[in-house]
């Protein structure tokens, strides 16, 4: 794990190292240690040392870079190394690496690694580099880790020809990424520069050596003495790409020398973030200290970054490929994403849409998914795929396709779905459209709610009018429209039910009303086993109530100056029969009542008329006879 507290550039890149704390400290362990500079020569000897603290054995390999303006730059294959638990081993450059033929001065730079997969077993080391005198100097072995891509500096440095001559030689090296560099020189006391400025480029695993870096191969300063140098060292590309960097300072009487590691302001400290954890006894700060976003990376895959801004910093997981607007502050997208531009856009109806997803409008938010965007401030798109949320506060909460384009808008999931106006509401389904201000669709397929505040839900509803009411079935026949206003309309071709009290046991319908699929009138219930208190009624009484019963012509107070009706009025209906539920109301079923029992009441007088008229025929017959009989009398 590569990581720093406060540092001015931090890139966070997870790389299957496991480091304890930063080398230069009395605890500088690592699975993957640099020692920046050995050699071998007629002159110069290095002996490394590497002690395992662990429990176990240690198998690392070794491997050496010769440098590039060494005797045979390049990659030497080395002997891997065998440390005892608690143990330390011992080894020197040429006998543990096939340095080959060559002359003059060997040195380069030396990296072990542990070789457990993954590497799970820290070590410590350093090397001596000692002449056959014996004088020289060491070098710590640096967890990999500690190295990085910022400015840093080697302080101390000198020139200087009266005995004991002084000279100065500074080294730059690369790990596993090119990396390009410029090293300068500056005068501590004054701040001014010394001579010109040295720049360069490194391949993978390389290091180049400014013998004498006064000199005319170095910076070619002018001539004469020098004290408190300090030696700067930039990367100038190669992104995360870490470069080594140091100096060395000897006397070239006794050939006794100094090794003086580039440090860098923020680099890599006590503090450093450890694997499987840290116990700081205070709050924990991970981050970098100016304006540059900070990125994470797994697999050498960026999987976060952050991005500092004025008002509140952007966040961006997921995808390489996701990204914030550049202009705009508070955005979040917090994972998923594909790369790649050829994703669908329902909008052209091609494979042109990014795959990634992308926030560009102020505190915009995208949870997940691909290919979604939210285009302006407030918008959020939760997840899911190719959806889109284009104007201030508009959500969709996930789906595929879906768009909230208004402000306040709302698609909660579903597919291709689209809320077009202000704080209209697709709750799901299939191709629905809420184009309406604070229209709704409730789910199902292809659904139109187009009138401000109106409601439609089921399969091609549309609610045209204002505020108006539609649910249609799954009939699949065509659209099913309400255009009046405030109007309520549904399509039910299998039939409605209303009911009003249902069998405790199952469930169905027990009382109230249907009308049946096809037909154009209600069934209410009037099943005997759903009644009780029946009492016998008097047909003449409810005749005589009838005949009594004040009945008008008026019309709602609400309705048009030309609507007409005709009936009585709840109250004398009900003081009259005593029937409902109130005096405000008359039930159909009680109106049917009185006019049935009334229809009963008529039968009977008409049947006392009949008879009573055919009694009187019966008379006028008799009659009739003995007029006759009269009338023919002599």
């Amino acid at each position: 794990m590569r990581a720093t507290l406060i540092a001015p550039a931090l890139v966070l890149t997870l790389a299957g190292y496991a480091s304890f704390v930063n080398a230069q400290t009395t605890a500088g362990s690592g699975t993957t240690l640099v020692i920046p500079v050995t050699s071998q020569s007629a002159s110069f000897v290095s002996e490394v040392t590497v002690f395992n603290p662990g429990p176990t054995l240690l198998t690392a390999s070794v491997k050496f870079y010769e440098a590039n303006n060494s005797s045979v730059p390049g990659s030497k294959s080395c002997n891997d190394l065998s440390v005892s638990a608690n143990r330390s081993v011992q080894f020197q450059l040429a006998t543990q690496c096939a340095l080959g033929a060559g002359d003059g001065s060997r040195f380069g730079l030396i990296v072990i690694t542990d070789k457990a997969v993954p590497p799970t077993h820290a070590f410590y080391g350093y090397s001596r580099v000692q002449n056959p005198q014996g004088i020289g100097f060491s070098v710590e072995g640096f967890p990999v880790q500690d190295f990085n891509n910022q400015v840093s500096h080697a302080t101390g440095l000198k020139k200087q020809a009266a005995t004991p001559t002084y000279q100065t030689n500074c080294f730059v090296a690369s790990l596993d990424q090119a990396v390009s560099y410029e090293l300068k020189l500056f005068n501590d006391a004054t701040g001014a520069q010394i001579g010109g400025t040295l720049a360069g480029s490194l391949q993978p695993f390389q290091q180049f050596r400014y013998l004498d870096v006064f000199g005319s191969k170095g910076v070619n300063a002018p001539a004469g003495d020098r004290t408190n140098v300090r030696a700067q060292f930039t990367q100038t590309s190669g992104g995360s790409a870490n470069l080594i960097s140091f100096c060395t300072v000897q006397d070239n009487m006794s050939f006794g020398a100094d090794f003086r590691i580039a440090k860098s302001f923020g680099s890599p400290s006590g503090n450093l973030f450890a694997q499987g954890g840290n116990a700081f006894g205070t709050t924990a700060t991970l981050g970098t200290s100016d304006n540059q976003p900070l990125n994470i990376k797994v697999n050498n895959q960026r999987v976060m970054r952050y991005e500092p801004r004025a008002a509140s910093p952007n966040i961006v997981g997921g995808n390489a490929n996701n990204g914030a607007g550049p202009s705009f502050s508070g955005q979040t997208i917090a994972g998923g994403g594909l790369a790649g531009n050829d994703c669908f856009d329902p909008e052209t109806e091609t494979d042109t849409r990014s795959c990634a997803n992308h926030t560009s409008g102020d505190f915009a938010t995208v949870g997940g998914g691909q290919a979604n965007l939210a285009s302006d401030i407030d918008a959020t798109v939760a997840g899911g795929m190719n959806n889109t949320a284009s104007q201030p506060a508009a959500t969709v909460a996930g789906g595929a396709f879906n768009t909230a384009s208004s402000g306040f808008a709302t698609v909660a999931g579903g597919h291709g779905n689209t809320a077009s106006d202000v704080y209209a509401t697709v709750a799901g389904g299939d191709n629905n459209v809420a184009s309406g201000g604070a229209a709704t669709v409730a789910g199902g397929r292809n659904n139109i709610a187009k009138g401000n505040g109106s409601f439609a839900a089921g399969s091609g509803a549309v609610a045209a009018g204002l505020g108006s009411f539609v649910i249609a079935d799954g009939s699949m026949n065509p659209p099913f429209p309400v255009f009046a206003d405030n109007g309520f309309g549904a399509r039910y071709t299998g039939g409605f039910t209303f009911a009003s009290s249902v069998n405790p046991t199952t469930g169905f319908y027990a009382t109230g009303c249907q009308l049946f699929g096809g037909g154009g009138s209600w069934a209410c219930t009037s099943d005997r086993n759903t009644k009780t208190a029946l009492t016998p009624v008097d047909p003449q009484s409810i005749l005589q109530g009838l005949v009594a019963l004040p009945i008008t012509q008026w019309r709602f107070s609400a309705e048009p100056e030309a609507v007409r009706h005709l009936g009585p009025m709840a109250q004398d209906f009900r003081a009259t029969f005593g029937l409902g539920h109130d005096d405000k109301s008359i039930s159909m079923l009680d109106g049917q009542g009185v006019a049935l029992a009334s229809i009963q009441g008529l039968h009977h007088l008409v049947q006392e008329q009949v008879e009573r008229i055919a009694a009187l025929e019966r008379r006028l017959l008799e009659l009739e006879r003995i007029v006759e009989a009269f009338s023919t009398k002599p």
